[in-house]
């Protein structure tokens, strides 16, 4: 009898113990996929960001004439 009511205790400690521990895994779990997301979104705005960049150059340098894009380029030569 007192076996039985001292493991009955020790049960419900187990179980409650078991449900706080998978509580506290499935934060963990969420923590980090919310945390991927953001930095994956992070890393999508750097990415258009750095392709809008390389556009406007791109078309910078498409509208020179020769003569602009030869002395634009003289300063990053030396002779």
């Amino acid at each position: 009898m007192v076996m039985r009511l001292i493991f009955g205790k020790l049960w419900g400690w187990i179980v409650a113990l078991g449900a706080i521990g998978a509580f506290l895994a499935g934060l963990y779990a969420k923590g980090r996929s919310d945390g991927k997301s953001t930095e994956l979104e992070r890393q999508r705005k750097e990415t258009d960001a750095a392709i809008k960049e390389k556009r406007a150059i791109e078309d910078d340098l498409a509208n020179d004439s020769d003569s602009e894009l030869d002395e634009r380029l003289s300063r990053w030569v030396t002779d």
